[in-house]
């Protein structure tokens, strides 16, 4: 497992990403069509449904540092539940 915390794994992580896919000024993007259509759907909603990539994107960290946890569960009132606030 990664010795970073949380923020550190996204802020690298999105390094990452902003390499392999580019900016709006520079397009270097090595994704395959199909990659980039499935990211412009999320990018299109992405503003109508930041609470949803939120917690999404909260999730799939949460669960990377805590694999056992059920990450369904992503409010700490509901039992077994985990903060989303990670970060």
């Amino acid at each position: 497992m990664t010795e970073q915390t949380p923020a550190e794994f996204l802020k690298s992580h999105y390094e990452q990403a902003m390499t392999l896919v580019g900016s709006k000024d520079t397009i270097t993007s090595h994704l395959t069509e199909n990659e980039q259509s499935l990211l412009n759907i999320v990018l299109r909603y992405s503003e109508q449904a930041k609470a949803v990539l939120t917690v999404l994107i909260t999730s799939l960290v949460y669960k990377i540092f805590n694999p056992t946890q059920d990450v369904r569960k992503h409010q700490v009132s509901i039992a077994g539940g985990y903060s989303g606030e990670i970060i």
